[in-house]
């Protein structure tokens, strides 16, 4: 069963682990960076969710896989309204790993997909202060991982989706 945290409420629910000495665990790295994150999720009201099989050991660089989450999740609570919804997943669809960042926001329009990975790139409607650096930086992390990164619509067909793609010898499941 996959490990859930929910992190707009007072109680953390993950599962223990398998100490392994041969990998580090996603579903730890990721629910640090969420944390990090979840105060400012909840004063927003907004349900940060994240799920991850229990046992996947990750043999790449937990660095870029913690700068890739927390950008996205960033700026994900930067452009959703009060109230909405952002959901981080780590799922095994085959031979790669994915990494599923999605939110009920505003989303992005089809033709600036192409340029919110541009350094200094900055969507003019946005109305938000920034440097145009964060997207930049998970594209850079995405590369150093070997993996991939898209941008498609995001929950319930509202809002964004950003999905990494890594190879599966980044990852193990146990």
């Amino acid at each position: 069963m996959p490990g859930v945290v929910f992190l707009t409420s007072v109680t953390i629910e993950v599962p223990l682990f398998l100490a392994v000495q041969t990998g580090l665990r996603p579903l730890g790295i990721l629910s640090q960076a969420l944390r990090r994150r979840d105060s400012g999720a909840l004063a927003r009201s907004i349900e940060l969710t994240l799920e991850s099989p229990d046992r996947m050991l990750l043999r790449g660089d937990p660095e870029a896989l913690h700068s890739i989450v927390g950008n996205l999740v960033d700026n994900a609570l930067r452009y959703i309204p009060l109230g909405n919804r952002v959901q981080v997943e780590i799922t095994v669809p085959g031979i790669c790993r994915t990494l599923r960042v999605a939110d009920d926001g505003p989303g992005v329009r089809a033709e600036e997909r192409k340029r919110i990975f541009d350094r200094y790139y900055r969507i003019a409607a946005s109305g938000m202060s920034g440097s145009g650096l964060g997207l930049a930086i998970v594209k850079q992390a995405v590369n150093r991982m070997h993996g991939s990164i898209r941008v498609t619509e995001g929950l319930h067909g509202k809002g964004c989706s950003f999905i990494v793609e890594l190879p599966a010898a980044a990852f193990r499941s146990q």
